[in-house]
């Protein structure tokens, strides 16, 4: 009766199993208790196992807590940039970074003279349409019957109201006097005579190359379609000084610098190869080349930049310009004569004979810039990939598909950040892949595309992550670059076609095949660009090339 209402002593229960001795924990005598012992007990081998799961618990909290830890110190990593990106495309370009745009030494900038040149003053006109490439342009009722009696696309259905490019456009639509956009075209010619006549005289001059966005004037920007941050109908010294000092705005990226837009000289363009045409019809060959020749500084002039954009833009106008010389002589070409033929040779031949090449200076200003900005720096050459860089270089069909909806939040990039930068190549191996391969692009672009060895395939991250990202960052010059090389081929029918009329005159007759100009009036057969099979056609073409459309009687 003793130990009625205490507690039952408790001992440690243990059995043998294989001839090793196993405890179950504590548990209460079966003499005091009055219940048989159970060495199969599981509740004390659950106390221990409940126990031990506290404790990975506590470990595994203490693994977040140092991985936000060292995601927080992630985070606070930052780049260094030693060379803003005005100053790194300058150095690339071989101009002098330090000239203040107000000395008289340093080459002032002629935007604003095209932009007074082609501003309109036309109250029907919304203030973002008030230039010559944007404002509306009402026909004469006169011009829209002619022009509506015609024949060929369009006719009959003539509108009033047409945009002055989507004119030119119609007019180079109309190849030879007999279509209905012929008479538009000599109309806008007409209308826009005087403005002609300046452009000619500024075409030669540099119109201003790379600039940062945030110089631009409002007026500037809406003309060029260019985002601004400059207070409305301010001029460039009123808005310079209202202008925000902002000490990162000297570090801008190259990816917030823009060259003169590429649309404002093709559109230009256009109207001189159009005057070229109807030039060349009226028997004024030397005007014709004038034209051309327009043509082709307007090319120098957007591709002064240097990007791979700009060197598109500038081989898309001098490939236009060799199509229209070819379309000239086949149209007029009493209208040319010795002296002119000479003078075509000189547009033909503007950019050299051998491959045209591409120019990577640029390109490699960008990306230098754009290296600094991705990685941090030791101050030795290496540095580990950012989140926002790392969020990006892993994106993709060849890389983990993260999703673009959370690759662009802060928190997943908190998050998935280190992990990322951890599998990518560290700054040194990222560098040292990417001059590798510009190397190798530099000596590609010096051959001509059909020497070229095939684009390289890309690897996957899981193989070689500091070549698929320096493969993926220079894929898009290199099919720039082939791109480019591909409108030889045009100058080539260009070359064809000059010979022939030459050959033409001498002979008397037109050519039977390419073999009877060489050498005499070509050195050699023109090789296809694609492929270097010796071309066969005597336009200049290659053989699956469309066939020009001949003339109408």
């Amino acid at each position: 009766m003793a130990g009625i209402g205490r507690e039952a002593p408790r001992r440690m229960s243990c059995f043998r199993l294989g001839g090793a001795r196993y405890s179950l924990g504590m548990s209460r005598s079966p003499g005091d208790s009055g219940e048989p012992f159970d060495p199969l007990d599981r509740r004390p081998l659950l106390r221990r196992i409940h126990r031990a799961g506290w404790v990975l618990f506590t470990c595994a909290l203490g693994l977040v807590a140092a991985y936000l830890l060292i995601a927080w110190w992630y985070s606070t990593l930052t780049p260094t940039v030693r060379v803003s990106g005005e100053e790194g495309w300058r150095r690339a370009l071989g101009r002098d970074a330090g000239l203040d745009a107000s000395a008289e030494s340093s080459p002032q900038p002629t935007y604003p003279k095209y932009i007074d040149l082609l501003w309109v003053d036309r109250p029907e006109c919304v203030p973002c349409d008030q230039s010559w490439l944007d404002a509306a342009v009402v026909l004469p009722d006169e011009l829209r019957l002619s022009a509506a009696e015609g024949s060929g696309r369009g006719a009959g259905i003539l509108k009033a109201v047409w945009e002055p490019d989507a004119l030119v456009f119609e007019g180079l639509n109309a190849k030879w006097p007999e279509d209905w956009g012929w008479q538009l075209g000599a109309w806008m010619l007409e209308e826009s005579a005087p403005m002609m006549a300046r452009l000619r005289e500024l075409a030669p001059q540099a119109p201003f190359g790379l600039r940062p966005v945030r110089r631009f004037d409002e007026r500037t920007a809406r003309f060029f379609g260019l985002p601004h941050g400059w207070e409305a109908g301010s001029s460039d010294e009123a808005g310079a000084a209202a202008q925000p000092k902002d000490a990162a705005a000297d570090d801008a990226p190259m990816a917030s610098f823009d060259e003169c837009s590429p649309r404002l000289f093709i559109d230009l363009a256009n109207l001189f190869l159009l005057d070229a045409r109807h030039a060349a019809h009226r028997g004024e060959g030397a005007r014709a080349v004038d034209s051309l020749k327009v043509c082709m500084e307007f090319a120098d002039r957007v591709g002064e930049g240097a990007t791979p954009i700009a060197q598109i833009a500038a081989i898309t106008l001098r490939a236009w310009t060799w199509r229209e010389v070819c379309h000239v002589l086949r149209m007029n070409p009493a209208a040319f004569d010795d002296v002119q033929l000479a003078r075509l040779d000189t547009v033909v031949g503007w950019v050299g004979d051998g491959p045209i090449g591409f120019d990577l200076r640029t390109t490699r200003a960008v990306l230098d810039d754009q290296l600094q900005r991705s990685f941090s720096d030791d101050g030795a050459g290496d540095g580990v990939l950012l989140a926002s860089p790392a969020m990006q270089a892993f994106y993709g069909p060849n890389g983990i598909d993260l999703g673009s909806a959370p690759a662009r939040t802060r928190m997943f990039a908190f998050i998935a950040g280190p992990v990322l930068a951890l599998v990518a190549p560290s700054r040194a191996e990222y560098k040292t892949r990417l001059d590798a391969e510009l190397d190798a692009l530099e000596a590609e672009v010096s051959l001509e595309l059909w020497k070229r060895p095939p684009e390289p395939t890309t690897p996957s991250y899981r193989e070689d992550a500091a070549a698929a990202l320096a493969l993926e960052r220079v894929a898009p010059t290199r099919s720039a670059a082939r791109r480019i090389e591909s409108y030889a081929e045009n100058r080539e029918a260009a070359r064809v076609a000059l010979a022939s009329e030459r050959f033409r005159r001498a002979e008397g007759r037109a050519p039977q095949s390419l073999e009877e100009l060489v050498p005499k009036y070509l050195r050699e057969i023109p090789r296809d660009v694609k492929t270097g099979k010796p071309l066969t056609r005597l336009d200049g073409l290659p053989d699956d090339a469309d066939t020009p459309r001949p003339r109408r009687r």
